[in-house]
């Protein structure tokens, strides 16, 4: 495993440990110590615990089996959205506790989102793939807004808009642009695509694939020279090869 997915790999291995050693800590305070606790609180925490760590490894297991074999078994798919859905939290916070960057978590999470993705991609027609743009790849100053309508781009060069539109030509794909997670959420509704492009920044990538869990998402993370959400641009060459991907279905 390249070693930006490795930490996020690594803390949800930590994730299950610490999980599994808080239910070893519960189980001994309701069979050594029962007055010391509420039997039945702590039943509860215990029996989902002894559910859920032998779950979740299965799905750590399957996962890091994925990773390294470039394989996903199909009905197993479901067990591996679930394990990392459920602790992504966990993950964040353990990141927290030991000193690693939230944005470094959501980078490993997007390399790793994007390798299951691609080992399990079919081949789909350009109407059914959607490349879905934030609203600052276009210049603050430019007076004709895209996120009133893509056509009022000049396609002037000061921005990547005009080379992506161009790109929206010529592989004939659907081109919508976002102001936040709301909008791109109704967008996604409204169109109902069967595979998405993704350009944003590490926190809405992250999110964006954890909210729209149903469709597979290979997410392109925009550049920032003047900061956040201003004058961003991205790597064409990327976004055309993930636009590719899923039209040659991995070819």
């Amino acid at each position: 495993m390249e070693a930006k997915k490795r930490v996020f790999i690594g803390l949800l291995a930590v994730v299950l440990i610490v999980l599994a050693g808080l239910s070893g800590t519960l189980w001994y305070l309701l069979a050594a110590r029962p007055d010391a606790v509420s039997r039945t609180i702590v039943w509860v925490v215990v029996t989902a615990l002894a559910v859920g760590v032998p779950v979740f490894g299965l799905g750590l297991i399957i996962l890091v089996w994925s990773i390294i074999s470039k394989k996903s078994p199909p009905a197993l798919q479901r067990l591996v959205s679930i394990t990392v859905d459920a602790l992504y939290p966990f993950v964040l916070g353990v990141g927290r506790l030991v000193g690693i960057s939230k944005d470094r978590i959501e980078m490993s999470f997007i390399e790793v989102n994007n390798l299951l993705v691609k080992i399990r991609s079919q081949r789909l027609t350009p109407d059914r793939v959607l490349v879905l743009l934030p609203h600052c790849l276009q210049r603050a100053d430019c007076p004709h807004k895209i996120t009133m309508s893509l056509d009022n781009c000049r396609r002037c060069g000061k921005c990547v808009i005009g080379e992506i539109l161009a790109l929206r030509d010529r592989y004939r794909v659907r081109l919508s642009v976002a102001t936040g997670g709301t909008q791109a959420r109704r967008t996604i509704e409204a169109l109902r695509p069967a595979a998405i492009v993704a350009v944003a920044c590490e926190r809405e990538l992250a999110s964006g694939i954890q909210d729209v869990q149903s469709v597979p998402v290979l997410a392109v993370v925009n550049e920032r020279p003047e900061g956040p959400c201003r004058n961003t641009t991205v790597n064409l060459m990327a976004v055309g090869e993930t636009i590719e991907y899923f039209l040659k279905g991995g070819a």
